[in-house]
């Protein structure tokens, strides 16, 4: 066995910490400024994927690929008897299907993935705008999914004239402009109404409001979706599960805790460890589960519905803006505000409005900045939504349920190809 010099590795063990109290001591006034430094790293790092998404965004902001989807009137007599959909439901739930499937372009492939992974680059911008006489829908993505997009939209809408063309932008001079975004209440998890609980379609409340835009407004409803991982469904589902079995919490704390025992003793005491015990465990058979209200049941499936549905990252963001001011840009924010009460469920969740700061031209400024750049998040509170959710809020018009006179329709009617040609 080799001889190991003990007193020689002490000494070496005691130089080390003699070097390091120096190092320490010689630091020592440096320390207010090396913590700057750390907590700017720290602060670097921990939004370093945000700084990406943000340069990524910018660099191919002019690259965007911008649709404007129109759909042909439907009113004739052939177009009534060729109609299969019973009510506008099924209507909406062509648009459900739709997300459904562009669900993917988060996957695609392996390059996909990296570049999804590095810089977001996965999300879609589904816009409605409104003018005088005027309302129009727009869809836009990166060029590197548009024609994914093109060929999906084509597929659910075989009818549906796509033009590529960019919207007007917002801030016109002599305008005052005011934004909004709107955001989940309560936890992710608790569903809005859907098309599927509502009798009217939602679209209709969103319409008749820009319907009443005047010459020299404008105003834009944007949403701004981006796929998510599966791994909240997980979460999701576990607390509709909980939710329904409504399990006693464990966490009595400490004062808690010395009640328990001290009942336990005095209920022992006067009748009996049996009867003590029968007690203490009372609720905590069948998994601790207590029978709830009928509507709390179905608040619980609602979730668990919810928490099977593919899922997106929501950003909605509301504009107006008028030659006649803040009064005006009010009004027309106002009714769309109102607008989405028709999703609102009192026991579940719905939309509150909110600005990123309480100054309106900094927060109309950073917004339209947003808005111009289709930037995913800058500042607002992320929504997840699902699939049901975003169609119920945003879907392509028909002319059979969407009876707003100033939304653009077709001039004409694409027809499929005759037999034989």
């Amino acid at each position: 066995m080799a001889n190991f010099d003990l007193s020689a590795i002490l000494s070496q063990i005691t130089n080390l910490i003699s070097q390091a109290q120096d190092l320490f001591f010689t630091l020592l006034p440096f320390w207010p400024y090396l913590l700057i430094l750390a907590g700017l790293a720290i602060l670097f790092f921990s939004q370093f994927r945000w700084i990406l998404d943000l340069v990524y965004t910018f660099y191919w902001a002019p690259e965007r690929v911008y649709m404007e989807i129109t759909m042909p009137r439907e009113e004739s007599a052939k177009d009534k008897e060729q109609a299969t959909d019973k009510d506008f439901r099924e209507k909406t739930a062509v648009m459900d299907q739709l997300l459904r499937s562009l669900h993917e372009i988060r996957e695609l492939n392996i390059a996909n993935r990296i570049m999804v992974w590095l810089f977001a680059r996965h999300d879609i911008a589904f816009e409605i705008h409104a003018k005088y006489k005027e309302v129009t829908f727009y869809v836009s993505v990166h060029p590197y999914y548009s024609g994914i997009l093109e060929k999906q939209i084509t597929s659910y809408y075989p009818s549906a004239a796509i033009d590529y063309n960019k919207p007007e932008a917002l801030g016109a001079k002599k305008r005052f402009l005011k934004s909004y975004y709107m955001f989940l209440k309560n936890i992710n998890w608790y569903p809005i109404r859907t098309y599927k609980q509502i009798e009217n379609d939602p679209l209709n409340d969103f319409t008749n409001v820009l319907s009443k835009i005047q010459q020299g407004e404008k105003a834009v409803i944007q949403f701004m979706i981006r796929p998510e991982s599966s791994k909240w469904q997980k979460t999701a589902n576990k607390f509709a599960s909980d939710l329904f079995k409504e399990k006693k919490t464990k966490k009595r704390g400490i004062l808690g805790g010395i009640l328990g025992i001290l009942g336990w003793t005095f209920q022992a005491f006067f009748q009996g460890v049996d009867k003590a015990e029968a007690n203490y465990n009372q609720g905590s058979e069948d998994g601790g589960i207590v029978r709830m209200l009928q509507t709390e049941e179905e608040l619980a499936k609602r979730i668990g519905e919810k928490s099977h549905q593919v899922g997106y990252e929501s950003v909605i963001r509301v504009f107006a803006e008028s030659e006649k001011g803040e009064k005006r840009c009010d009004e027309i924010l106002n009714g769309l505000f109102v607008s989405f009460n028709a999703t609102k469920d009192p026991a579940s969740n719905w939309f509150q409005s909110r600005r990123l700061t309480f100054l309106d031209r900094i927060n109309s400024r950073i917004m339209k900045a947003s808005y111009e750049h289709r930037l995913f998040q800058n500042g607002e509170k992320l929504s997840l939504l699902s699939s049901e959710e975003i169609a119920t809020l945003f879907h392509f018009p028909s002319t059979r349920y969407n009876y707003t006179p100033v939304i653009k329709w077709m001039a004409y009617k694409v027809l499929p190809m005759p037999d034989g040609m």
